[in-house]
């Protein structure tokens, strides 16, 4: 599940981008995307690794994308969810983008927190 927060999902953006530039790429990740999804908790330092504070990164190793998720549990949604917040090409400023990364999970948990906040869930086409 990508992150959408005022009609801004820079995960989804960041994915469709690397679909069409690098197909390669973008099937490395729907594939560790996937196999994420389907474990209770999953770490793997080569294509999935905690980046500490509950943000983690989906990895490639030869296309040098990163992609920043974050695990969460919506009440009567099973299974727990991996959302995705934003990626970045390996050449780019990492810290920057985790950084930002880092503020997307925490703008999305404050805002679920509050009684008005509806969350839907968006089946994507993979």
């Amino acid at each position: 599940m990508t992150l959408e927060l005022d009609g801004n999902a820079p995960a989804d953006d960041f994915l469709t981008k690397i679909k069409r530039s690098n197909s390669a790429g973008f099937d490395s990740l729907r594939a560790r995307i996937r196999a994420v999804s389907d474990h209770d908790r999953y770490e793997n330092k080569l294509t999935f690794r905690s980046l500490g504070g509950g943000l983690y990164e989906f990895k490639t190793k030869k296309t040098g994308i990163r992609l920043f998720a974050f695990y969460d549990e919506i009440e009567g949604q099973e299974p727990q969810l991996v959302i995705v917040t934003s990626g970045v090409s390996k050449s780019k400023r990492q810290d920057v983008a985790i950084q930002k990364a880092r503020e997307l999970k925490t703008e999305y948990l404050r805002r679920k927190a509050l009684p008005e906040t509806e969350i839907e869930i968006v089946e994507l086409d993979p």
